[in-house]
């Protein structure tokens, strides 16, 4: 049999793979725009900003891992004919979804109750309600809003979503612009503004969003979407949970681990936490790349597996991590070359960018491994594989980075450096691990056909 190369792969996914891209990059932009006009306000204000933000993606990024579960499985009912089984998804995945923000509210809410139990500095603390409260309004526009993404890509119209988190992005910098600087005779509201901005962005393209989706006859005539006489159904309920919360733990163990790194780092004081963020910021960008590579690997993944073309999993598995293996392997090379110009962007403080440089330099080591790990999660998910995934990125981050990093910031010279060096070594054991795994599913998967685990 005719194998595909990893060329004609990447010419295959390239179209449904740029929207995913496009989006997930259109997040960070905004989180971006936040911090250069935040900065502004002060360099207070922007440890603040880092910290509530690292707290915030605990549990957005946990809500992003339980609605990563319906795309592949929305492909997967395409593939195999059963149209009207995508309705029931999306709405499954929806209700699901706002349930599970309420919960993430009441956790922020708890988190934010205990501020003692991350030792950062006095003027962080002050600064914190100010911001923090809008962020948890968020929780569940954002969650409603990434179960109908979902949809989207797993039917293929990914543009439609990319396009309205890019309306969000001009939008998010105008309500800044007001609030934070204070225009129209609206008084500076500072860090407050930029909250009271992230929200209402968030709330205007939600309700765009959802109108789009809902009042469109040929999606309903297509997937029956609409929520009349709608029920639980066991099955569905079941389909998505036990794909999603694995892949909501796998998520969660990574991003958490990035947030408590931050936390580390505001332990460290106010340069480290703005020279951490902005080196997470410049790393998002790329990181985003493989990121929304993976969600259009998952999804392609998810279509053949329903269509029951076992023989194409394997190859076409390998094909997506040779993919972003050269992509991360360039970035790397671009974060070493520019690893002194990058951080002007945010601001010109000679400590702050000296630092960020040095991070630069493991960060442009770790990429490969990044990406890596990124894409094979995507490849496990879509071929419904999901507790040895949260094993290998539980123990990869929980039981080996944290651990390290605490110990190399707080016992050794390394100090912020080596929080970045425990965090290289977490993601490289990940992605082994992950990549082995994929070895040992796809080669057995043709003889013995697909078993969810």
């Amino acid at each position: 049999m005719k194998k595909t190369s990893a060329y004609q792969d990447f010419k295959d996914t390239l179209p449904l793979a740029l929207p995913m891209i496009s989006s997930q990059i259109s997040y960070i932009l905004m989180g971006a725009i936040d911090n250069i006009m935040v900065a502004k306000v002060g360099v207070d204000e922007l440890a603040t900003t880092a910290f509530c933000n690292n707290l915030y993606a605990i549990f957005i990024v946990t809500q992003t891992g339980l609605a990563s579960a319906a795309s592949p499985l929305i492909s997967s009912a395409i593939g195999s004919g059963q149209n009207f089984r995508v309705g029931k998804l999306l709405r499954h995945s929806m209700v699901l979804l706002f349930l599970f923000s309420l919960f993430s509210v009441l956790g922020m809410l708890f988190v934010g109750s205990h501020l003692e139990w991350f030792d950062q500095t006095e003027a962080v603390n002050n600064l914190f309600w100010s911001y923090f409260p809008w962020l948890i309004a968020t929780l569940p526009l954002v969650a409603l809003f990434q179960s109908q993404r979902q949809f989207y890509d797993g039917i293929h119209h990914s543009k439609i979503p990319m396009a309205y988190n890019y309306l969000a992005i001009p939008l998010n910098a105008f309500f800044n612009w007001i609030f934070i600087f204070g225009k129209f005779g609206i008084p500076a509201m500072g860090i407050y503004g930029a909250g009271l901005a992230t929200f209402l962005a968030r709330l205007c393209i939600f309700v765009l969003f959802t109108k789009h989706t809902f009042f469109n006859e040929t999606y309903e005539k297509l997937y029956r979407l609409s929520f009349k006489k709608f029920q639980l159904e066991k099955d569905i309920w079941k389909t998505i949970v036990k794909l999603g919360v694995p892949s909501s733990c796998q998520y969660l163990f990574e991003v958490g681990a990035f947030a408590t790194a931050g936390i580390l780092a505001g332990q460290l004081g106010k340069i480290e936490i703005a020279s951490h963020q902005i080196a997470l910021n410049i790393g998002s960008f790329t990181f985003m790349v493989a990121m929304g590579w993976s969600f259009a690997a998952s999804v392609k993944i998810g279509g053949v597996l329903g269509k029951g073309e076992f023989h194409r999993i394997r190859e076409m598995g390998f094909n997506h991590i040779k993919i972003v293996s050269v992509y991360m392997t360039i970035i790397s090379i671009l974060f070493f070359s520019f690893r002194y110009q990058l951080p002007l962007i945010y601001l010109d403080n000679e400590e702050i960018t000296s630092l960020v440089a040095k991070i630069l330099l493991i960060a442009g080591v770790f990429q490969l491994a990044d990406g890596i790990q990124a894409v094979s999660i995507g490849i496990l998910r879509g071929l419904q594989e999901s507790l040895r995934p949260t094993i290998i990125t539980m123990v990869s981050y929980w039981v080996i980075a944290i651990p390290l990093a605490n110990y190399l910031a707080f016992y050794t010279d390394f100090q912020l450096i080596g929080i970045w060096i425990a965090l290289a070594i977490g993601l490289s054991i990940s992605a082994s691990g992950l990549v082995f795994l994929i070895h040992r599913v796809s080669k057995n998967i043709g003889e013995v056909g697909f078993v969810s685990k």
